[in-house]
Formats: C-alpha cells, structure tokens, sequence
C-alpha cells in the first residue's frame, strides 16, 4: 500500500495517540495529534501532508470544517478525511464542502482507517 503523509488533528489526547500507533503501524508517517484549529494551521505549512486526518469537534476557536476549510483553501492538494462522534447529516454534508475523502464515526477502528487510505492509494 501507498505510504502517506498524515496531519492528524484530535484534541483527546488518548484517541489521537491511539490513531497515531494505528496509522504508524500501516507505515504512515504522522504528524501529531494537534489538539486544536489554531496549531493545526500552522503545522499544516511546515510538514505539507498528503491528507489531513481531523476530528469535527476541537479545542480552540475553530472546529475541525473550518479549520479544513482554511487549509484547503491554501493547500488544494491536501485530502481531508473527518471525524466524528456525532453524525448528524448537516455536519455531514458541511464537511463535503472540502476535498474530503472520507467521514468516519468514532470510535474509529483500524479496519475503517485501512480501508480509506487503500482506496486512497487506489486512486492514484
């Protein structure tokens, strides 16, 4: 499978780490977990990933659409895929408004993380 470049955003520190070993595990390099908008930002330009895994609710002044919405704006080439514990069809359908690959529901297992980063790789 491909190896990608991950940013991943999620302000619940146990989760994040989780998420990191898993995707470190299938060989990705990651950067984080960025707990909030703002850091995310400012990570994005210095470790340029090919996609940006973001949890929907974070700390700070920003959530995960907007903060995917600005770094989409500025870096078209990044892919985004959501997460969420909630899955309500508005959240849903705003996060589709950037180059989002994927939604998933949290708990996020390592079989739903796999199977978007292959059909990711698929695509190339």
């Amino acid at each position: 499978m491909k190896k990608f470049k991950i940013l991943l955003v999620e302000d619940e520190i146990l989760i994040g780490l989780y998420l990191r070993k898993q995707l470190e595990g299938m060989g990705h390099e990651v950067s984080g977990p960025i707990p909030s908008g703002e850091e995310a930002l400012e990570k994005v330009t210095e470790t340029r990933p090919d996609i940006l895994l973001i949890d929907i609710n974070l700390k700070g002044e920003m959530n995960g659409i907007e903060t995917a919405k600005r770094i989409s704006a500025g870096l078209k080439e990044i892919q985004v895929a959501f997460m969420t514990g909630y899955s309500s069809r508005t959240m849903k359908e705003e996060s589709m408004q950037v180059n989002t690959i994927g939604y998933l529901v949290k708990p996020v297992k390592p079989t739903d993380l796999k199977s978007l980063l292959e059909s990711l790789a698929n695509d190339d």
